[in-house]
């Protein structure tokens, strides 16, 4: 049995994940992005709360067990909004949730094959 091969591949794989789950939350952040700006509990008559709703690029890394995105709404007076008419950005995550894993399971798939380990 000769176990350099299924070694590499296994090293292959760290970065692999790395770059595929971060690409994988990317895609699931823009999502909830998309809904929590469809559907919101507040009236957004300037549009800049619905405007400065964001995703931020994924920090971290997965194989350091600390990759994390944020949904954010920047304008100043977001989180009164978010006191008086409930946490929409947490809600539109909620509506959302199996896509973001569908992503996340899509990453991993990838990250697999890009390692080699998949036939």
């Amino acid at each position: 049995f000769e176990a350099s091969p299924w070694l590499a591949a296994l090293r292959a794989l760290s970065g692999a994940l790395d770059e595929e789950l971060g690409a994988a939350v990317a895609r699931g952040a823009e999502a909830v992005v998309f809904a929590a700006k469809a559907d919101h509990p507040y009236t957004d008559y300037s549009g800049d709360l619905t405007r400065t709703t964001k995703a931020y690029a994924p920090r971290g890394r997965f194989s350091r067990g600390d990759l994390r995105v944020e949904v954010v709404a920047r304008e100043t007076y977001a989180s009164y909004v978010m006191r008086r008419r409930g946490d929409w950005l947490m809600d539109a995550y909620r509506r959302n949730e199996a896509r973001v894993e569908h992503e996340v399971e899509i990453g991993l798939e990838a990250a697999v094959r890009r390692a080699g380990l998949a036939r």
